[in-house]
């Protein structure tokens, strides 16, 4: 069971619920799929950076959910989570070209997304016997820029020719 358990973790599924407040996490993993009402659900695999939970795993999910259960527009959840995919390197050009009914879709959102640095504030809330994980104040850690390449040398000078005009072969 200890194997079992093991591999669960490494794949985020487990019962770890990172501890509540500030914290950098890493985006590891991402696929895309629909809600119980058939609206587009990213899920996003996340891993704990520093600290005494580094390396640990969890999911969130970023739904777009286009109407509230009123039947009202939903144009404020949206807007949050169209900002929270820009802040994951997926802004609006790139999500505008997913398709969740294609079976690449999990493909493009982790292509998208995976490799993403955050800081972020966790909150953890228990709803319909379910544990929500919550990433506010998200802020994309910028990447350090690649180190510059090097300044081309000027090539050798020739050797000075000789008095026939030629090289010296030494």
């Amino acid at each position: 069971m200890a194997d079992l358990l093991k591999q669960a973790e490494e794949a985020g599924i487990s019962s770890f619920t990172p501890s509540e407040g500030p914290g950098t996490f890493e985006v590891v993993n991402a696929n895309a799929s629909k809600t119980k009402k058939g609206d587009p659900k990213f899920g996003i695999q996340w891993a704990v950076k520093g600290g005494p939970e580094d390396g640990k795993k969890f999911w969130t999910n970023i739904n777009l959910i286009a109407s509230k259960n009123d039947g009202t527009p939903n144009s404020m959840g949206l807007a949050m989570s169209f900002k929270d995919l820009a802040v994951l390197g997926a802004d609006a050009s790139v999500v505008a070209g997913w398709d969740p009914d294609s079976a690449n879709a999990s493909e493009q959102v982790a292509d998208a997304v995976v490799g993403a640095v955050v800081t972020a504030d966790i909150s953890v809330r228990e709803s319909g016997g379910y544990t929500n994980i919550d990433l506010k104040k998200m802020k994309r850690v910028p990447s350090a820029p690649a180190a510059p390449a090097p300044a081309p040398q000027p090539a050798p000078a020739a050797p000075p020719a000789d008095a026939t005009g030629t090289a010296p072969l030494f």
